[in-house]
């Protein structure tokens, strides 16, 4: 179970209040980012590590009004911490997705090959069915025609005579 903190709590950890936080989450990227990070338990917002991590770092970039410019020592560390945590979850998420990206990829060339054969089946049966409905087409030409020029002959016969 993932240990939840509120916004009070992120804010007295990084050293700046709780509105200053309340802000930096209403903003883009970093609210698009929180969506499925936080939770409500007992009336107050809650971030999980992830979440956590993602607000702190918000408030560590560089030439930002709102960063805090004296954290303790041991608030920095631990914000390095957190963010080291951080980085390294989401390279491990890419490295599984790379992965499953990869095995989809060998799945997908699999079908494509298993698809090729299946053509290369298929394709001379449609030419021998194609050939078989010429023939048929011809001998049902000949059973239709064959009748007409023998009363035809006939006719001519009798004519003739």
């Amino acid at each position: 179970m993932s240990i939840l903190k509120t916004i009070k709590q992120i804010a007295d950890e990084i050293g700046v209040s709780k509105q200053a936080v309340q802000q930096k989450i209403k903003k883009e990227p970093l609210s698009a980012s929180l969506r499925n990070l936080s939770a409500t338990v007992g009336g107050a917002t809650c971030y999980d590590v992830v979440g956590e991590n993602l607000i702190k770092s918000a408030f560590c970039k560089k030439g930002e009004a709102n960063t805090p410019t004296s954290l303790p020592t041991s608030k920095q560390e631990e914000l390095v911490d957190t963010t080291s945590v951080l980085i390294s979850t989401l390279q491990s998420q890419v490295e599984a997705l790379t992965a499953e990206v990869k095995i989809l990829q060998q799945q997908l060339d699999g079908e494509r090959q298993h698809n090729r054969k299946q053509c290369e089946r298929i394709f001379p049966l449609i030419e021998q069915a194609q050939k078989l409905a010429e023939n048929a087409q011809t001998l049902q030409a000949r059973e239709f025609i064959a009748p007409q020029l023998t009363d035809g002959k006939r006719k001519w016969q009798f004519w003739k005579r």
